[in-house]
């Protein structure tokens, strides 16, 4: 019985055995920002989906005030990420993909009008025709977003 006991604990032991693993970081895709500074972020749970806001330094003075004028040389992105499951986390998501790119330049104009322009780049094969429909509520949704508080 005793034999039957120590060879079991030492075939435990030399399968336990094994050299050190390389750690592994979780996959990632980063957006590259440039010199935009992180305005807000967003989860929708309901669709899968992480979006943060940049803006340069225009632009995070203009959400900061949430003012209604804005300014020349406002430059916002609104980055979206499909979400997937972080591999070594349980229960935690990541962003994926990228979805989407929208960005919302305010341009100088002759009047007291600003002149603004929208541009959209699509990863998940949106269709073209929807986002002109909703050019404009894209931009005010875009503007309308709340700074996150930082400390």
């Amino acid at each position: 019985m005793k034999l039957l006991f120590v060879t079991i604990i030492a075939c435990i032991a030399l399968v336990s055995c094994d050299g050190p693993s390389k750690p592994t970081l979780a996959p990632e895709n980063i957006f590259d920002s440039k010199d935009l500074h992180v305005i807000t972020s967003l989860i929708n749970k309901r669709m899968g989906t992480a979006s943060t806001l940049y803006g340069n330094d225009l632009a995070l003075a203009a959400s900061q005030r949430q003012i209604k004028n804005h300014t020349a040389g406002e430059i916002y992105q609104f980055v979206t990420w499909k979400l997937h499951p972080n591999p070594y986390w349980f229960g935690g998501d990541i962003n994926g993909v990228q979805n989407s790119l929208e960005t919302v330049e305010v341009l100088p104009s002759k009047d007291k009008q600003i002149a603004v322009r929208y541009t959209r780049t699509n990863n998940d094969h949106a269709s073209s025709e929807s986002l002109a429909l909703d050019k404009q509520d894209r931009i005010n949704f875009i503007f309308g977003q709340k700074p996150s508080v930082f400390p």
